[in-house]
């Protein structure tokens, strides 16, 4: 019983990932004049003398629902525990991309490790599930390979653009949505 009211609350933690992230990236870009997707990076919102520090409290708490959507991801996933906890990792990592704005070097190595151990999260649940004879959990592993398919062509888009904002979305993006997928699923289902 315990356990599947964390599963729950995990989900809804994983539901509200990217209508937070949105939020809190459309009400920065609002606060911050001069912002461009194509000349910036998504963290210039919070930039020390450029942004608002409302952006990296917005990553903080961006962070903490990855962490407790990862600590259910693993409940509800008895047999995998390395994807969840890669995850959990990324989502440490997040909140410290808060904590140590722009452009502080602290700032540039966690949103490294992020961005690494976020992507490597869904490489290693997409190969533990494409395959899976749960239809659901195959569908999520093939879904979780195509958010990786999309952090391996986001370096591409710098041939277009001068600053990092598209490649850093097209790595985020897919991957709270699938968070917010799965996150239903937890919701709804009972273990």
């Amino acid at each position: 019983m315990r356990h599947s009211l964390l599963i729950k609350t995990s989900g809804f933690c994983g539901v509200t990932l990217p209508i937070f992230t949105f939020l809190f990236i459309l009400r920065s870009m609002s606060r911050v004049t001069g912002f461009s997707w194509t000349e910036n990076a998504i963290s210039d919102l919070g930039r020390i003398g450029y942004g608002t520090s409302y952006f990296n409290f917005g990553l903080i708490i961006i962070g903490i629902l990855l962490l407790v959507f990862s600590i259910g991801l693993n409940l509800a996933l008895k047999t995998q525990r390395v994807g969840p906890t890669v995850f959990a990792l990324s989502a440490i990592y997040l909140v410290g991309v808060g904590i140590y704005p722009l452009p502080t070097s602290e700032h540039i190595d966690l949103s490294g490790l992020f961005f690494i151990a976020f992507t490597f999260g869904f490489l290693v649940f997409g190969i533990k599930n494409y395959k899976n004879q749960v239809d659901f959990l195959k569908k999520m592993g093939g879904f979780a390979l195509i958010v990786v398919a999309f952090a391996a062509i986001a370096p591409i888009s710098l041939i277009f653009v001068s600053g990092i904002a598209i490649p850093e979305a097209m790595m985020l993006f897919p991957g709270f949505i699938w968070c917010f997928v799965f996150g239903i699923y937890m919701i709804l289902s009972k273990f």
